[in-house]
């Protein structure tokens, strides 16, 4: 009954059954492996702006995950419209340059490859234009 109930289901009863069944050695259950792709890039929904220059002071258009990352990082952006020569900087927590790269396109998705940096924390600031439109933190284990 627990197994009907677990394929019948969505969310916190499917979750529920399925944990019941994984203790009581009712199911196998092996978690599946996500990749990054490192080759194209996903669309992400965009909020537009309710009025004026509202959009430009969102702090919303930067995301970084996994966080902390061990291996890979996932930038999602999204610039205002028409925003030029969209620059990302990566810098050491004491204000050493490590990478900067140029973003196309006004939204997307940029994956780092951390493997080659130290231990640590690092900022990340996104550019446009001159002027620094956002900034986050982040940590490689």
């Amino acid at each position: 009954m627990s197994y009907s109930i677990m394929q019948n289901t969505n969310e916190i009863l499917q979750a529920y059954c399925r944990n019941m069944l994984i203790a009581t050695d009712g199911l196998v259950y092996n978690e599946p492996y996500i990749f990054p792709d490192t080759v194209s890039t996903k669309s992400i929904p965009i909020k537009l702006a309710n009025s004026g220059n509202s959009f430009f002071e969102s702090s919303d258009f930067l995301r970084l995950y996994p966080n902390p990352a061990d291996e890979y990082l996932t930038i999602e952006y999204k610039m205002p419209y028409n925003s030029h020569k969209i620059i990302v900087e990566i810098l050491t927590i004491d204000g050493q340059n490590i990478e900067v790269f140029t973003l196309n396109g006004e939204w997307g998705e940029k994956i780092i490859d951390l493997r080659n940096y130290k231990l640590g924390t690092y900022l990340i600031r996104l550019w446009s234009e001159g002027r620094v439109l956002d900034s986050g933190k982040f940590i490689k284990m």
